[in-house]
């Protein structure tokens, strides 16, 4: 699981309501908690690497090395705005994957940029997903529904149950 730490804007206090967290820097504080509590609340085993520059284009992921011996399935990053799940080069060759992520409902879109996207050199697939971030994410009033939120980790739960032992290249 990826998650990057660097925000456009400062983050703001977060406000809670009717369903929304409000703050300047839910992006992507939302996925760095998704990282480092949720998966492991919903049982879902991952390493997690942690990234700063994001924002900018230029990701300390692609500085990452897996440990020695150590071979990755898939990859995962919780950074995106809406519901769809962006797989940027990773769609190429990738019939089987992009099957395996609509069978759990996490339909695959087209991206720009994320960490994953400097995460190539690891020779698995990857995505980038959903989880509800609204139209204003890079701005002072960006929001995350909630409810979308736990409806994405609902779906990914299911993905990681069907394929966390999948390999895909």
């Amino acid at each position: 699981a990826v998650a990057h730490m660097d925000t456009v804007y400062d983050p703001a206090e977060p406000i809670i309501l009717d369903g929304m967290i409000c703050s300047s820097g839910v992006d992507n504080r939302f996925g760095v908690y998704v990282a480092a509590e949720l998966l492991h609340e919903k049982g879902i085993h991952a390493d997690v690497l942690f990234t700063t520059n994001e924002e900018r284009c230029m990701s300390t992921a692609r500085h990452f090395a897996a440990p020695q011996g150590k071979k990755y399935n898939w990859l995962v990053e919780f950074d995106r705005r809406g519901a769809g799940a962006a797989l940027y080069q990773y769609q190429h060759d990738a019939e089987v994957w992009c099957a395996a992520l609509v069978r759990a409902g996490l339909n695959p879109v087209v991206g720009t940029y994320s960490d994953i996207a400097d995460l190539s050199h690891l020779g698995c697939k990857a995505l980038n997903l959903g989880i509800g971030y609204c139209d204003n994410v890079h701005s002072p009033d960006a929001w995350l529904d909630l409810d979308l939120a736990v409806e994405q980790l609902h779906r990914f739960a299911c993905f990681y149950r069907r394929n966390h032992r999948r390999w895909f290249v």
